[in-house]
């Protein structure tokens, strides 16, 4: 908390494949407040649950995350029996490719993005994962301002069970 994170790797151009997120989570239980995370080459926050880290909570509040390559904030994971929170509170996300992803997620998965404010991106949530994989986590968004975004929501969901 009350952290300021970025350029990741360094300020270039180009996408640079090291997974250089801001802040990389495997379960637990974290919270992130007062914090920026700018100019990530990959995620501004990516978390994750596994079997060998499952479940938690996260929590990120009152932050801005801005000019990450990928995702503002990646969710997915593979843990199905323990239930996973993320809670998303008056927290911008801007100039990123997806500002929030909910991929490969199980049905313990649950996420709620609240007061937030959602711009400039290409997609603002994507409910959906780029490797065909299961999606059936969920989501709920209340009290959020999408604007000027290239696509406010998009499901990408390939595959059903």
């Amino acid at each position: 908390s009350d952290s300021y994170i970025g350029p990741l790797p360094e300020d270039t151009e180009g996408f640079v494949d090291g997974d250089n997120d801001g802040f990389y989570f495997r379960g637990g239980d974290v919270t992130v407040s007062n914090t920026i995370i700018i100019d990530a080459k990959d995620d501004c926050i990516d978390s994750a649950s596994s079997k060998d880290h499952p479940g938690g909570s996260l929590t990120i509040q009152d932050s801005l995350l801005e000019g990450c390559h990928h995702e503002g904030i990646a969710l997915s994971g593979s843990s199905t029996t323990t239930p996973r929170t993320v809670a998303i509170v008056r927290t911008t996300i801007r100039d990123s490719q997806q500002a929030i992803e909910v991929g490969d997620t199980p049905g313990t998965h649950h996420a709620t993005v609240t007061s937030s404010y959602i711009a400039s991106n290409t997609v603002g949530l994507r409910y959906g994962d780029n490797y065909n994989l299961p999606v059936e986590g969920s989501i709920h968004v209340a009290n959020t301002t999408f604007k000027g975004n290239t696509h406010d929501v998009i499901n990408l969901v390939r595959k059903t069970s």
